[in-house]
């Protein structure tokens, strides 16, 4: 039997790390920054995966039980608002995370803001809920809505936009981080 805790405690979100829990022995097995050979390593800087507070999950999760699938918003980087010691895009920060609740594997992430930098994280669970797309087609969503007013609607299976994203480039400033 295994849980999912936020910061090592189930029923206190927020805090450092997200982390699968063995009833047994009590091993964190699950970390939010990727080490060397894990998937998505990269998306942080060289030795991010040494040095970094991971981001956390400040609202609880939501479990799709056919599938066991819990769907986790998480936190931004830390620290929030001074990325310059954080280059890369952060994956995992401020993002929808899909893990299988059984073995604690990463089914699949969205990231709703890449390199974080002003406090724009999760403040809201994320949503299942099943769709009638306009051709007339259901659909298994998960539903996600930011502090800027956007609103996700993503597979549930795969983390694929179900309404368009469009994401545009924007002007880098001068400014460090």
């Amino acid at each position: 039997m295994t849980g999912i805790a936020a910061n090592g405690d189930p029923v206190a979100p927020g805090g450092e790390s997200c982390r699968r829990k063995d009833r047994k022995c009590r091993k964190g097995n699950g970390r939010s920054v990727p080490h060397p050979g894990e998937p998505n390593f990269g998306g942080w800087c060289p030795n991010g995966w040494q040095d970094r507070r991971r981001p956390g999950s400040w609202v609880p999760m939501t479990v799709d039980y056919a599938t066991g699938t819990i769907f986790m918003a998480t936190g931004n980087a830390t620290d929030q608002d001074y990325g310059a010691a954080r280059p890369g895009d952060n994956l995992y920060a401020t993002s929808i995370v899909a893990i299988d609740g059984e073995t604690g594997k990463l089914r699949w992430h969205f990231q709703t803001t890449h390199h974080d930098i002003y406090d724009w994280d999760l403040n809201a669970p994320p949503v299942p809920a099943d769709i009638t797309t306009k051709d007339g087609k259901k659909v298994p969503a998960v539903i996600q809505n930011t502090k800027q007013g956007y609103l996700f609607v993503l597979d549930r299976a795969t983390g694929k936009p179900i309404l368009p994203v469009e994401e545009k480039p924007v002007p880098a400033s001068d400014a460090p981080g």
